[in-house]
């Protein structure tokens, strides 16, 4: 049997040497790189975006008075025009004939009363020397008082026709841009026709009408100061630069289906900037939170159970804490409940997190947006 023993402590060696292949080594928390920022203290103020739509401050459709031809039109189309510019002339001549025909009738009825005057003094005059009755007093009275409404009838004509011939001058109301033409040179114009000739739109200022959630409303009508709101406009490429309105007219009523309140600013517009019917983004500061604590809106995550962040601890581990968020001010978020100021908190990598992790702190990539 001894022959057996030289085999019998290979496979002692053998089970020996997998034994110790089978123990595994202690095994050692993976460090997660993240980026980090910490949370601060600060009056924010709370802002409000909204998109809104450019309107003229004044807006008018040009119509005629009366009918006629076209004899003139005074400007070019799409460009601006000023108060009491001429814009249209209508044929003025059968206007013009009809003020003399009504002139003249006036003419001829002041001489038949200047007449029936005369003969009514010498009525009265004779009356008394007995040479004329009463009754041809009265008669002549009568007819005196009858040509005298006749020539106010045509006085009111005449004034009727000279406003007829102004109606001819077509006129700017105020200062604005002139749209597209609606008619040509010896066009017949209809009298209080539905289609305006041209419509004129005031731009200096301009009105920008939005709409926000009616929860503000108190906000919109209770400020600490009085004065009027200013509101930031953006319209496309001036992202950097935005223009500076004042609101100035808020909805005396809440939308009843929408829950929302139309507002409108304005805008000086000197430059011509804004354009009616165009669209751009709004910001509007409606107060200040004072003392609010801020995390970077990034660090603020959504979960099953609501917002959280990761708290970044002095052992190099991570603690899932549980948030609740207020306002947001630019790239940051006020968080009301669940953070103190000068906490770290993760804004880049959670998505690899959980509870008690260990953490290794990284820059943030070059050109990342906050």
């Amino acid at each position: 049997m001894n022959f057996l023993r030289p085999f019998a402590a290979v496979l002692f060696l053998a089970a020996l040497a997998a034994c110790s292949d089978g123990k595994k080594a202690p095994e050692q928390k993976a460090a997660f790189p993240v980026v980090t920022a910490i949370s601060r203290l600060a009056d924010t103020p709370v802002m409000i975006e909204a998109t809104g739509r450019v309107e003229a401050s004044q807006t008018v459709g040009i119509r005629a008075r009366i009918g006629g031809a076209l004899e003139k039109i005074h400007f070019t189309e799409g460009q601006a025009v000023r108060a009491g510019q001429l814009l249209f002339t209508i044929d003025r001549r059968p206007y013009l004939a009809a003020l003399r025909n009504k002139e003249a009738a006036l003419a001829k009825s002041k001489a038949e009363l200047a007449h029936a005057e005369g003969e009514l003094a010498r009525y009265r005059s004779a009356v008394k020397k007995g040479l004329v009755s009463q009754e041809e007093v009265e008669s002549a009275a009568v007819s005196a008082a009858s040509l005298k409404a006749t020539v106010l009838a045509n006085e009111t004509d005449v004034e009727s026709a000279k406003l007829d011939l102004d109606y001819c001058l077509l006129t700017a109301p105020f200062a604005g841009i002139a749209g597209a033409t609606q008619t040509h040179v010896g066009d017949l114009i209809k009298a209080n026709a539905d289609m305006p000739l041209v419509t004129i739109n005031a731009i200096r200022p301009v009105h920008i009408a939005f709409t926000l959630p009616g929860k503000y409303l108190a906000d919109l009508r209770h400020r600490p100061d009085g004065g009027p709101l200013a509101v930031s406009l953006y319209p496309a490429g001036r992202e950097e630069q935005p223009l500076t309105g004042e609101l100035f007219f808020m909805d005396n009523t809440v939308g009843e289906n929408s829950g929302a309140i139309l507002l409108k600013a304005r805008y000086a517009n000197e430059q011509a900037e804004l354009w009616p019917g165009q669209m751009l983004r709004l910001e509007i500061k409606i107060r200040t939170i004072p003392n609010a604590v801020l995390a970077p809106s990034r660090a603020v995550q959504i979960g099953q159970d609501g917002m959280y962040v990761y708290v970044v601890r002095d052992d190099k581990t991570v603690e899932y804490r549980p948030v609740r968020t207020g306002e947001r001010f630019q790239d940051e978020t006020v968080v009301v409940s669940g953070l103190n100021p000068g906490e770290k908190v993760v804004t880049e990598g959670q998505l690899q997190l959980r509870a008690g992790a260990a953490v290794r702190e990284q820059a943030a990539k070059a050109g990342a947006k906050p």
